[in-house]
């Protein structure tokens, strides 16, 4: 008997110490950086290069993932203005920095986004026929997984056209459009483990034991200016179960306390008294 009891209370110990040695717990699944931003008025903009290190965001291709890009070391750790690129790139024009042909810092992700086109069409510019025409606000949303130690730091960059621009074929203008450029630095605030997640594919290898963190990249517009468009089918789905609840409940009360239940019950409970009365009399009569 005091065997069972041992077993009995050490039981739910021995189950807890498997779940963490083997890491069922639920962890934290990802973090996420988001900044909103208004639209802003179109403006001429010269037609910006095809690089492979700027990604072009617009309302055909609004969602990426990105892999190749690693986060600069801790400070102390071998860091140095060269890995750490604390260069003056912020105060020059971005779109000077997008007509280079490799990337200012690996540590970086250059963003164009194109709120006025499709990525197809050049005309949807000039008519305004895009989809997102309609919205003056949207939102830029970078997640990545939480096993990762990397902070992301995200800014906006509004594109400056100088107003005696010199012609050439690299600084062709285009129509007017709204027109964004958006930099994701990531920077390492932890130590990583080593080759955790090569095995399970997750990241990409580079140079000298780094990894790259996967970056999912969102682009979408803000539904009344505070909405993201991709949240609005779940919002109206639990506004029409609400709604549908609550008349519901309005049929409900309205049935209980309009008598079709408690009419029955009324009229019953008058049956009854009026049979306990009549017994009664018939006692006494006695």
């Amino acid at each position: 008997m005091m065997m069972r009891c041992l077993r009995l209370h050490y039981l739910p110990l021995t189950l807890v110490l498997q779940l963490l040695s083997q890491q069922h717990a639920l962890p934290a699944l990802a973090n996420t950086e988001i900044i909103n931003f208004a639209a802003g008025n179109p403006i001429p903009v010269p037609a910006l290069p095809q690089q492979n290190w700027t990604v072009l965001l617009h309302t055909g291709a609004n969602e990426i993932i990105v892999r190749d890009r690693t986060p600069g070391p801790l400070l102390g750790v071998d860091a140095s203005p060269n890995t750490l690129c604390d260069g003056d790139e912020d105060a020059m024009n971005p779109l000077m920095l997008l007509h280079r042909s490799s990337p200012p810092c690996q540590h970086d992700l250059w963003l164009v986004l194109d709120l006025d086109g499709d990525g197809q069409n050049e005309h949807e510019h000039r008519n305004g026929n895009s989809a997102w025409t309609r919205y003056d606000r949207f939102m830029l949303r970078v997640s990545w997984p939480a096993s990762y130690p990397v902070q992301v730091a995200l800014s906006l960059h509004r594109p400056i056209i100088p107003s005696a621009a010199p012609s050439s074929e690299h600084t062709s203008i285009t129509a007017p459009r709204r027109l964004h450029l958006a930099r994701i630095r990531l920077k390492q605030e932890g130590i990583p483990v080593p080759q955790r997640h090569q095995h399970a594919g997750r990241g990409t290898q580079h140079r000298e034991g780094e990894e790259g963190v996967p970056l999912v990249v969102l682009l979408e517009p803000l539904v009344l200016g505070v909405l993201p468009a991709s949240v609005l089918p779940i919002v109206v789905t639990l506004l029409g179960v609400l709604l549908g609840a609550v008349a519901c409940s309005v049929l409900l009360l309205r049935c209980v306390l309009g008598g079709c239940v408690l009419g029955e019950v009324v009229e019953r409970a008058r049956s009854e008294l009026a049979l306990l009365g009549e017994g009664m009399g018939k006692e006494r009569v006695d």
